[in-house]
């Protein structure tokens, strides 16, 4: 698969992804199907170059869940599991 089809409009010449410096917290799901954690990554190296990444896969498992997918990270039904992830990292 060619780069430009895996980042879509990522590639447009008009972006400011070069100009995120900051710590981005990057969260994958291991059972996403549509932003796999191997996607995840592309996008972390090829388009956020310059931020300062944390890189975290999470495991619907290891949290106590059966799935997460791509649309349940913010469902209420997951808050006490995966909430304070992102709210840890801003704290930071």
């Amino acid at each position: 698969m060619k780069e430009a089809s895996i980042l879509g409009y990522a590639n447009e010449t008009q972006n400011l992804y070069d100009e995120i410096t900051q710590p981005i917290l990057i969260i994958s799901l291991d059972d996403d199907f549509m932003a796999t954690p191997k996607s995840v990554d592309l996008f972390a190296e090829l388009v956020l170059k310059n931020a300062k990444k944390k890189r975290l896969n999470i495991i619907p498992k290891e949290y106590g869940l059966d799935k997460i997918g791509h649309l349940d990270f913010f469902r209420e039904k997951n808050k006490e599991q995966l909430w304070q992830i992102p709210l840890e990292f801003l704290e930071e």
